[in-house]
Formats: C-alpha cells, structure tokens, sequence
C-alpha cells in the first residue's frame, strides 16, 4: 500500500504530465487551424484573381489588390500552381 506521501507525490506528477499533454495537444490544434485558415485564405485569394481577370481587370491592379506580385497573378490566370 502506497504512502500517502508517495501517493501525494504520484498524483501530482500524473496531473502535470496531463497538464503537459493537454498544453501540446492544445498548441498542435491551433497550429492545425492557422494553417487551415492560411490555405482558405490562398485559395480564397486564387479564386478572386481568376474572377477579376475573366473581368478584365489588368494583371498589376489584380497583384496589387491581393498582395501578390503579378508573376503570381499571372501563374494563377495561366493555372499554374501558386505559393503565396
């Protein structure tokens, strides 16, 4: 039978080993939502460059609009595939 000292000792070892656990699993979540967003942003920012484009906007002001440059915009309206 353990101690109650030993006991005291194991459960609070186990609470901060969850602790941890739980702050990791936290931190990878957000990590995994920021990126989420990012790529809905890109994709987001691909799809209004072809629609400007098939609009007629002209390439520098598509570029300008979007903080891109407009070798991207122009990768985008050829469908090439981009990085922002």
């Amino acid at each position: 039978m353990m101690s109650l000292l030993t006991e005291y000792a194991f459960t609070s070892r186990m609470k901060r080993g969850v602790q941890t656990m739980c702050k990791i699993v936290e931190e990878y979540g957000d990590e995994r939502a920021a990126e989420a967003f990012k790529q809905g942003e890109l994709k987001k920012a691909i799809d209004d460059a072809k629609s400007f484009y098939a609009n007629g906007a002209p390439i520098s002001l598509i570029a300008n609009s979007l903080n891109m440059t407009e070798e991207q915009v122009k990768e985008i309206v050829q469908g090439v595939t981009v990085t922002v």
